[in-house]
């Protein structure tokens, strides 16, 4: 049996769109920051020095480019890990920051594409 990780993105909801911004958590005796390497509405893949285990449920916190509010998750969960990268995803957000995650998805659909 074939274990979910970054090649499986056939199974996806919805498009993930690759992105650099840096990202803390934290979770129950855990804490780190890393860097957020693509998202969707919901969740998004992490690089990170940090061991996460799968099933390890996190808060997130992402600084957005040219933005002041932090992007914050209440609630997520590891679903994958492979090296450094982990697939997140996202369980809890407040009304406020899901509309800024919707908001933010909408730009990245109209930038294009390299």
């Amino acid at each position: 049996m074939s274990k979910p990780g970054p090649r499986h993105t056939e199974r996806r909801r919805y498009p993930r769109y690759p992105i650099r911004w840096p990202v803390a958590f934290e979770g129950d005796l855990l804490e780190g920051h890393g860097e957020v390497a693509n998202i969707s509405l919901l969740g998004c893949a992490i690089d990170c020095k940090t061991v996460l285990n799968e099933g390890r449920y996190l808060s997130l916190s992402m600084e957005l480019p040219h933005e002041d509010m932090r992007l914050k998750i209440e609630l997520a969960v590891v679903r994958w890990v492979s090296g450094n990268r982990s697939g997140i995803e996202f369980i809890k957000i407040a009304p406020k920051h899901q509309q800024r995650l919707q908001d933010v998805i909408r730009f990245l659909e109209m930038v294009p594409k390299s």
